[in-house]
């Protein structure tokens, strides 16, 4: 009989708030959704952060606030992934730790897939084929094995069925659940668009990768 197995990305032992931010929840772009969600797996903000109101600049939140002033709108202009390196170390600090990358799908998937197994999120700038690009967050892993795999087995070395994602224009979820979409990691034969995304929609769209950026709290 074929299992399943979910590994998550998320530092809150005790999760009792929604990791989600949809797109109108913050008024901004979905490259700072998917920033404020990696913050939020990471447990430095909550779903209660807001930019409603300029955030007290003595804060982490606002030390934050005061790296967007390079992105009008809250990158409604557009960011690139790697952007946001720079200002979460420089309202972080020492705090949290990031990894950049960026290449071929394949040399992606794997990074992404490295750091969902150590607990860390990764925010993944993507091109869905047919549309812009777009940022989701990757917050897990799902392994398909048989029943004699053990209760903890080692899964390093293991391609995953899937890598769950919260996708900012995706449903609203409960808040105990961590990923709202997810991404078949089996290649399909197109070069450029060659795994298959399904949101919440359920509708099945071939999707690209770019670039991705790993945070974790030191």
């Amino acid at each position: 009989t074929c299992m399943r197995h979910m590994v998550i990305a998320d530092s809150v032992q005790e999760r009792g708030y929604p990791v989600l931010f949809r797109q109108g929840d913050l008024d901004g772009a979905c490259v700072l959704y998917s920033l404020m969600m990696c913050l939020n797996l990471c447990g430095f903000v909550d779903d209660e952060a807001s930019f409603a109101d300029e955030p007290d600049r003595r804060t982490r939140l606002g030390k934050l606030y005061k790296q967007f002033a390079s992105f009008p709108a809250l990158f409604s202009g557009g960011c690139h992934i790697g952007e946001l390196q720079g200002i979460t170390t420089k309202a972080y600090g020492r705090s949290i730790s990031t990894e950049y990358c960026e290449g071929q799908n394949t040399k992606i998937l794997k990074f992404t897939i490295q750091h969902l197994l150590a607990g860390h999120p990764v925010i993944l700038g993507a091109t869905v084929k047919g549309t812009l690009g777009h940022a989701l967050t990757a917050s897990g892993l799902e392994f398909e094995h048989s029943e004699d795999a053990g209760e903890t087995p080692d899964w390093s070395g293991t391609m995953p069925h899937k890598i769950l994602m919260l996708d900012p224009e995706g449903c609203e979820v409960p808040p105990f659940m961590q990923w709202n979409s997810f991404v078949f990691c089996e290649r399909s034969s197109q070069r450029s668009f060659p795994y298959e995304f399904v949101g919440g929609d359920c509708e099945i769209r071939n999707l690209g990768f770019e670039e991705a950026l790993a945070i974790w709290r030191d």
